[in-house]
C-alpha cells in the first residue's frame, strides 16, 4: 500500500497537483478511502472546488446522508453552468488523451490507464447533474431563502432523495482511519466547510467507539485507543471552530427562524463537544479534559438557556416538547457542573508531586461556582489556592521537560489575579467593605500605580456608605495619604521610580471631580486646585499630562460656565498656564563651549513639555466654552480673549523647529519616533482653522493650504509621527489633494485590525473626492482582513485550548462572534464595492468606461456577473453577501459593532472632526443592489408578446416567481426609506425614481399589480402599457425634482456628484437600460417613442436623467477650470525663504493634479450615460 501511496504523496509534496489527480485514479487504490480523500485535496487545489465537494459527498456517504452544508455547497456551485460544463468536458478531454497516451505503451497499461480516468468523471457528472435535475431550487433561492432554510431544505431532501444517489462502496470503519480523516479534514477546511467537519468527526468518533466496545480484547487496542483519543481531541476543537465561525447576528429582528436555528446549532455543538470531552476524560483522566468537559457543561447550560428564551418568544405550539426538554436540561446541567467542578477542587493539595491548579483550571471553576451562586465556596475555593501558592511544598517548574511532559497549562494564579477575582466575587455579593480593604491593604500595595484599582476602591467605597458622600471621599483619602507617604518614603530612600506615580495623585483629582459632578458646586475651586496641583507636578515630565486632567476640565466648564462666560475657576487655570508657558521658554539653550549638555537638553525638553501643556489646556478651556456659546458675537468675543491668552501660529511654528534638536536622529542610529515638539504643529494648524472657521470658504481654503503646508513639512521632519499623519491626510481631502491624502493614508501603514478601526477617516473622503478605485482597494483590504481573521483563529484558537489556555481560546471565539462578524465597518466596505464596482477601470479610453471589469451596468455582460455575484452572496467574506441584509426588516442594527478608534484622534482639541456614521446608508445601498440583481434575474426569462397579444405568465414559470421576489424586495425598499436615514434629499428623491422604473419593468414582464401582487384579470399588452407610463411618469417628476434640488442644493459640488454618481446614477442607469431593453421585446423601443406611449415615457425619462447628470458634468467641467486659479496667498505658517516656497509649490501642484485626474476619470463615465440617454432622442 505504501509503494502505491508513495508516488501521490511525492507529487503533493512537490506541489503537482494534476500529476497527483492522475495518479489518484489508478487501480487499485483508486478505491482506497484514503486515495479518494487525497483526490479530493488534489481537486481543490486545482481549483475544482465542485468536484471536490462531490468526492467528499461520496466518500462521507458511508456515514449515512445527512450532510446538508455539503450538498447544498454542491448545488451553490452548480449554478455556475460555465464551470458545470466545462470541467466536465475537461475530464473527459483529459480520458481521451489519456487513452491515447496509453496505447503508445501497450495496449494492457493503455486500456487500464484509460478505464481507470474516465469512469469516475462520468460517474461525477452524472451524479451531480442528476441531483440538479430534481432538486426544486434555481439561483434566485440564494437570495430568497437565508442559509438557514437552504440548510434545512436540504436537510429534508436528503432523507427523501439523496440515499438513492450516493450509495456507499465501503464500510465506516475503513474512513475512521487516522491519516484518512486527517486528509478529508484538511480539503473540508480549506472548502470553508465547519458543520460537515463537526459531523465528519462525529460520525467517526461513533463508529470507532462501536468497534473498540465491540472488540475490547483486540490486540490492537492501544492503537485504537490512540485513534480514539486523536478523534476526540479534534472533534472537541471542531465544534469550537464552528461556533466561532458561526454568524449569529442578523439585523432582521422581526424573524426569530435565523436566530432559534443558530441557537440550536450552537446548543448542539456545545453538547456534543461535553459527549468528547467526557469520552476524553474516561479514556485519559488528564485535569486538562476535565475542564474541557466542565466548560461544555457550562456553555451548554448557557446555550440551553439561550434557545429557551427565544423559543418562548416566538410562542409556537409544536416547540412546547422542546420546550420541556430545555427546561430539564436547565435543571440539570449547573448541578453537574458543579458536581464536576468540585470533585476537581477536592484533588488539590500543596503535594510537591503535582502542580497545583492553573490559572485557566482556576478561572473555569470559579466562574463554574458563579454559576450556580456558590459564591462563598468559590471565595473559600480561591483563599485554599492562594494557601497553596504561598506555602512551599507545591510543586515547582524545574525544567523545558516540566512544561512539555504536562497536558495543559502550568502557569498557576498570580496573586495580583486571585485578589482580582476575589474582589469581583465579594461585590456580587454586595460585601463592598471586605472588598474596599482588599484594594486598600493588598492590591494597592502591590501595584499603588493601576488605575482601574484606584477606581474599584472608590467604587467600594460609594457602596459602603451610599448616603454619605463625605465619609467615602475620606476612606478613599485615608488609604490615599497613606500610599503617597509609603512612596515619598521610597522616593526618599532612592528606590522608587524617578516619576512619581501617576495615580495616586489623579485619584486626588477624580476625589475632588466626584463632588462636583454630585452638584457640589462649592467644590469646583476644589477641583481647580487639583488640577492645577497635578499639572504643575507632571506637565514637565510626561506629555500625557494633559489627557489625564482632560475630561475634568471638561466637568468644570461644563459645571461652572454659564453661556460661554469664564467662570473664576477657569480664569485661575488660564492664569495659571499663561504663567507655566512664559517661565519654560524651549528655545532658550543653555550653550557652554559651543556645545548643549545633555542635562541641558533634558531641561528644555521638560520646558517644552510644560509649553506644549500649557496650549492644550487654554486651547480645551476655548474649545469647551465655545460650544456653550449662544451667539456669533458672544463667539467672537471669547476668540478675542483667547488670542490674547495662547502664541500664535508662527510662535508656534518657530518653537517645533528650534527644539527639533531634542528628538533622536534614526539617520544616525537614533529610534522611529516622534519629534518631541510635534504637538506645536498640530495645534498650531488648530488654529488657524478655528479662528478662520466663520470665514468664507475661500478664506476658509487658503488657511487650510497653509496648514497642509506646514503639515508637508512636518511630515519630512517627523516622518514617523502618526498624527501629522492623520492631520495631514485630513486637511489634504479639506483643499481638494485627495490623491495626495490617500498618499499619506498609505504611509501610514495600516495593517491587520487597525484596517477595520482606522479606516473610517478616509472611505468616505474617499467616496466624497470621486476616487472609486482607492476606495475599492481599502474596502477590499478590509474585507480581507476578516476572512484572514477567521483562518487565523480556526488556527490558533484550538492551540490555545490543547495548551491549557483556554481564557486566550475563549477571547478568540467572543472577538471573533460579537466584534469581527457584526462589524459596522465590514458592512460599510462590502456595501461600497458593490456600489464603486461598476467605476473601478484601469483605461477610460473608448466609448464605454462603465463596467468594463464589474459590476452591473444593463448591458449584455450583465446576465454572466449577475449569477456570479448572486452566488457569491452566499460566502459571508465577500461583498455581495451584503446583499443578504435586505432579506428582510432591518429594524435590529444595534446587533452591529462599531470598531472604529477614535483615540487616534484625541490630538483635536480646538478643532474636533465629526465621524457620524449611519448604518442604515450601508443597508439602503444592499436593498438597492438587491432589487438590480433581481431585476436582470427576472430579465433573462422574459416572454415577449407573440403575434401582437401577451404570453401569460403561469405560477410555475421562472418568471412569476423572479418578479414576485422583486416585489417584495421593492416593498422592503419602500419600508427602509420610510424610516429616518442619513441620506441628502437628492439621493432619497433619486432612489424612488429608480423603484419606479423597477415597478414599470415589473408591469412590462409579469402584469403584476404592485398594489395587489397579483397579475390583473384583464392583462393585456394596453393595460400593462396603462400602468407601465403612469410609473414612468412619476420616475420623470422624480428626475425632474432631483435636477431642481441639485441646483438649489449648497455644498461642495464635487462631492454631491461624486456620491451621486456611485451611490444613485450607475444603478439608476443599469436599471433603466435593463428596462429599456424589456421594452424593445415588446415593440416599444426607443424609435417608436412618437407611437408607443411606453416609449415616449420612456424618452422623456431619459431626458430628464440627462439633465441631472449634466449637472455632475457641470461640476466636473467647472474643476478643470478651476486649476489655473489656484494659488497660494501668503507664505506657509513659520517657513519662509526657500523652503515655504517649496511646500507651497508642492501643494498647489497637489491640487492641481487631482482636478486632473479625477477630471480624466469620471468624464468618461458620464459621458457614456450621456451619451446613451441622447440615443433615445432618435427621430421615429
Amino acid at each position: 500500500m505504501e509503494n502505491k501511496l508513495r508516488p501521490i504523496y511525492s507529487a503533493i509534496d512537490s506541489c503537482q497537483y494534476s500529476k497527483a489527480l492522475k495518479l489518484t485514479l489508478s487501480e487499485p487504490q483508486c478505491h482506497w478511502p484514503i486515495t479518494i480523500a487525497l483526490r479530493c485535496h488534489c481537486l481543490d487545489r486545482c481549483g475544482k472546488a465542485r468536484e471536490a465537494c462531490i468526492e467528499i459527498r461520496k466518500l462521507l456517504s458511508v456515514f449515512g446522508n445527512e450532510w446538508e452544508e455539503l450538498d447544498e455547497r454542491i448545488w451553490l456551485l452548480s449554478l455556475d453552468s460555465s464551470l458545470t460544463t466545462e470541467d466536465d468536458t475537461n475530464k473527459q478531454a483529459k480520458s481521451n488523451t489519456s487513452n491515447a497516451g496509453g496505447k503508445k505503451k501497450g495496449k494492457g497499461k493503455g486500456k487500464k490507464s484509460g478505464g481507470s480516468q474516465a469512469a469516475p468523471a462520468k460517474s461525477s457528472s452524472d451524479k451531480s447533474s442528476s441531483a440538479k435535475m430534481e432538486i426544486d431550487l434555481d439561483i434566485l433561492s440564494v437570495l430568497d431563502m437565508p442559509y438557514h432554510e437552504r440548510l434545512e431544505y436540504f436537510s429534508t431532501f436528503n432523507e427523501k432523495n439523496i440515499s438513492s444517489q450516493f450509495k456507499p462502496s465501503m464500510q465506516p470503519l475503513e474512513v475512521t482511519e487516522e491519516t484518512t480523516v486527517a486528509t478529508i479534514a484538511i480539503s473540508i477546511k480549506s472548502l470553508r466547510l465547519p458543520r460537515t467537519l463537526v459531523k465528519l468527526y462525529s460520525y467517526a468518533i461513533k463508529t470507532l467507539q462501536a468497534f473498540i466496545a465491540a472488540n475490547k480484547s483486540s490486540p490492537n487496542m492501544d492503537n485504537l485507543n490512540d485513534q480514539l483519543y486523536a478523534l476526540l481531541t479534534e472533534g472537541y476543537l471542531s465544534n469550537l471552530k464552528l461556533i466561532a465561525s458561526s454568524v449569529e447576528f442578523t439585523p432582521n429582528s422581526s424573524k426569530l427562524d435565523e436566530k432559534i436555528f443558530n441557537a440550536r446549532e450552537k446548543l448542539k455543538c456545545w453538547e456534543d463537544a461535553q459527549f468528547h470531552a467526557m469520552s476524553l476524560v474516561k479514556l485519559t483522566s488528564e485535569g486538562l479534559y476535565q475542564s474541557w468537559m466542565i466548560l461544555a457543561i457550562m456553555e451548554h447550560y448557557k446555550s440551553a438557556k439561550a434557545l429557551l428564551e427565544l423559543l418562548e418568544k416566538d410562542g409556537r405550539d409544536e416547540t412546547k416538547d422542546e420546550q420541556e426538554k430545555l427546561s430539564k436540561k436547565l435543571s440539570m446541567l449547573p448541578r453537574l457542573s458543579e458536581m464536576m467542578t468540585m470533585k476537581q477542587i477536592s484533588q488539590f493539595s500543596g503535594d510537591g508531586n503535582v502542580f497545583p491548579p492553573s490559572a485557566d483550571d482556576v478561572r473555569l471553576y470559579v466562574e463554574c461556582l458563579e454559576m450556580q451562586s456558590k459564591f462563598q465556596e468559590a471565595i473559600d475555593f480561591l483563599d485554599r489556592v492562594g494557601d497553596i501558592e504561598k506555602g512551599d511544598t507545591k510543586k515547582q517548574i524545574n525544567d523545558e521537560e516540566d512544561v512539555k511532559n504536562h497536558v495543559g497549562s502550568v502557569i498557576q494564579l498570580t496573586q495580583k489575579e486571585l485578589l482580582e477575582m476575589k474582589v469581583s466575587l465579594l461585590q456580587q455579593v454586595d460585601r463592598y467593605q471586605e472588598a474596599f480593604e482588599i484594594y486598600s491593604n493588598e492590591l494597592l500595595v502591590l501595584l499603588p500605580d493601576q488605575w482601574t484599582y484606584w477606581e474599584g476602591l472608590l467604587h467600594c467605597a460609594r457602596l459602603v456608605d451610599k448616603d454619605n458622600l463625605d465619609a467615602s471621599i475620606a476612606n478613599c483619602q485615608q488609604v490615599l495619604d497613606r500610599v503617597l507617604n509609603e512612596q515619598n518614603e521610597i522616593r526618599a530612600a532612592g528606590k522608587g521610580p524617578k516619576v512619581p506615580l501617576r495615580g495616586p495623585n489623579l485619584i486626588s483629582v477624580e476625589l475632588a471631580a466626584l463632588r462636583l459632578s454630585n452638584d457640589d458646586t462649592g467644590s469646583a475651586k476644589v477641583l481647580t486646585n487639583a488640577i492645577i496641583e497635578y499639572a504643575s507636578l507632571y506637565s514637565p515630565l510626561v506629555f500625557c499630562c494633559f489627557q489625564d486632567l482632560r475630561k475634568y476640565i471638561g466637568l468644570l466648564v461644563e459645571k461652572t460656565s454659564v453661556e460661554g462666560k469664564i467662570s473664576d475657576e477657569l480664569n485661575d487655570i488660564l492664569k495659571w498656564a499663561v504663567a507655566l508657558r512664559e517661565k519654560n521658554d524651549p528655545t532658550v539653550k543653555e550653550v557652554k563651549d559651543g556645545t548643549e549638555s545633555l542635562k541641558a537638553k533634558q531641561e528644555r525638553k521638560s520646558r517644552l513639555r510644560s509649553y506644549i501643556c500649557s496650549v492644550k489646556f487654554c486651547f480645551a478651556i476655548w474649545a469647551a466654552v465655545s460650544d456653550k456659546c449662544t451667539d456669533k458675537s458672544s463667539t467672537k468675543a471669547l476668540d478675542e480673549i483667547f488670542i490674547s491668552l495662547v502664541p500664535n501660529s508662527k510662535d508656534m511654528i518657530n518653537c517645533w523647529k528650534a527644539t527639533m534638536d531634542l528628538g533622536s536622529n534614526p539617520k544616525d542610529g537614533g529610534q522611529k519616533e516622534s519629534l518631541p515638539g510635534d504637538d506645536l504643529v498640530l495645534l498650531a494648524i488648530q488654529l488657524e482653522s478655528h479662528l478662520n472657521r466663520h470665514e468664507d470658504s475661500k478664506t476658509q481654503t487658503v488657511a487650510n493650504m497653509k496648514s497642509v503646508a506646514l503639515l508637508e513639512y512636518a511630515l519630512v521632519h517627523s516622518p514617523y509621527n502618526a498624527y501629522i499623519k492623520i492631520a495631514a491626510s485630513k486637511y489634504l481631502f479639506m483643499t481638494g489633494s485627495a490623491i495626495r491624502a490617500y498618499e499619506v493614508f498609505k504611509d501610514m501603514d495600516v495593517k491587520q485590525i487597525q484596517l477595520d478601526s482606522c479606516s473610517y477617516f478616509v472611505m468616505n473622503n474617499l467616496m466624497n473626492a470621486g476616487l472609486y478605485n482607492e476606495v475599492a482597494d481599502q474596502a477590499g483590504k478590509i474585507v480581507k482582513i476578516h476572512s484572514t481573521s477567521s483562518k487565523d483563529l480556526a488556527t490558533y484558537m484550538p492551540k490555545a485550548f490543547e495548551n491549557g489556555n483556554m481564557r486566550r481560546g475563549r477571547e478568540m471565539i467572543s472577538w471573533q462572534q460579537t466584534r469581527m462578524s457584526p462589524s459596522m465597518q465590514l458592512l460599510e466596505a462590502k456595501s461600497i464595492i458593490m456600489d464603486v464596482a461598476p467605476l473601478v477601470n484601469d483605461n477610460c479610453t473608448g466609448n464605454e468606461s462603465l463596467g468594463l471589469l464589474f459590476g452591473l451596468v444593463g448591458n449584455e455582460r450583465d446576465a454572466e456577473r449577475n449569477e456570479k455575484i448572486i452566488r457569491d452572496s452566499a460566502s459571508f467574506f465577500t461583498a455581495p453577501s451584503v446583499l443578504s441584509i435586505a432579506k428582510g426588516d432591518t429594524d435590529d442594527l444595534d446587533v452591529l459593532s462599531d470598531n472604529r478608534d477614535f483615540t487616534v484622534n484625541e490630538f483635536e482639541i480646538l478643532q474636533r472632526s465629526d465621524f457620524d456614521f449611519q448604518s442604515t446608508q450601508s443597508i439602503i445601498r444592499s436593498h438597492l443592489h438587491s432589487m438590480l440583481c433581481r431585476l436582470v434575474l427576472a430579465a433573462q426569462v422574459i416572454k415577449p408578446p407573440k403575434k401582437g397579444k401577451i404570453v401569460k405568465v403561469e405560477k410555475s414559470d421562472s418568471l412569476y416567481t423572479r418578479s414576485e421576489s422583486l416585489c417584495e424586495s421593492i416593498r422592503l425598499t419602500e419600508k427602509c426609506l420610510e424610516k429616518e436615514c442619513d441620506i441628502n434629499k437628492a439621493q432619497k428623491v433619486l432612489i424612488e425614481a429608480t423603484i419606479n422604473i423597477i415597478k414599470a419593468f415589473v408591469v412590462i414582464v409579469s402584469g403584476s399589480c404592485l398594489s395587489t401582487d397579483t397579475v390583473q384579470s384583464d392583462d393585456s399588452l394596453a393595460t400593462r402599457e396603462r400602468y407601465c407610463v403612469e410609473y414612468l411618469e412619476n420616475a420623470k417628476l422624480l428626475l425632474v425634482e432631483t435636477t431642481k434640488i441639485l441646483k438649489d442644493e449648497q455644498g461642495d459640488d464635487i462631492q454631491i456628484a461624486s456620491r451621486l454618481l456611485s451611490d444613485n446614477l450607475v444603478t439608476l442607469f443599469a436599471i433603466f437600460q435593463t428596462t429599456a431593453s424589456a421594452c424593445d421585446q415588446f415593440s416599444w423601443g426607443k424609435r417608436k417613442r412618437d407611437t408607443k406611449p411606453v416609449a415616449g415615457a420612456m424618452a422623456n425619462i431619459a431626458l430628464e436623467f440627462k439633465n441631472v447628470v449634466a449637472h455632475a458634468k457641470k461640476s466636473f467641467d467647472a474643476l478643470i477650470e478651476s486649476i489655473a486659479a489656484i494659488e497660494f496667498v501668503g507664505e506657509p505658517l513659520g517657513l519662509l525663504g526657500d523652503e515655504g516656497n517649496d511646500v507651497a509649490e508642492k501643494v498647489m501642484n497637489d491640487m492641481k493634479s487631482y482636478r486632473s485626474e479625477i477630471h480624466k476619470r469620471i468624464m468618461p463615465h458620464l459621458d457614456q450615460i450621456t451619451s446613451d440617454m441622447e440615443s433615445f432622442e432618435v427621430e421615429s
